[in-house]
């Protein structure tokens, strides 16, 4: 399925153990108060960025991004971030990561 963005996030749910490759967009997208569990995935080759968060929380563990063209990992409004905690954690990223 060659899509924008396969997983447009704007609930809440999981995303576990998935490959997300090769879209037209941003592998994952979440949005607009969203807060979902995204973990142990591997999300690559995409055209936009690999996981793309904008007014949304959710936690983001032991995914694999890497090789997408925009950047990597990038949170915009992210809400979740509490007294210095981790937006992601243990995640290997390629490509820009960029938090605003």
């Amino acid at each position: 399925m060659d899509l924008e963005a396969p997983l447009d996030m704007a609930g809440g749910g999981s995303v576990k153990n998935c490959t997300i490759e090769q879209n037209k967009g941003d592998g994952i997208r979440v949005r607009t108060s969203a807060e979902p569990m995204v973990s142990g995935n591997i999300v690559q080759e995409n055209k936009g960025n690999g996981v793309a968060l904008k007014d949304c929380g959710g936690r983001y563990i032991k995914n694999t991004i890497s090789k997408n063209n925009k950047g990597g990992f990038v949170a915009e409004g992210y809400y979740g971030v509490a007294n210095g905690a981790k937006i992601a954690q243990e995640n290997k990223v390629d490509g820009a990561v960029r938090i605003a």
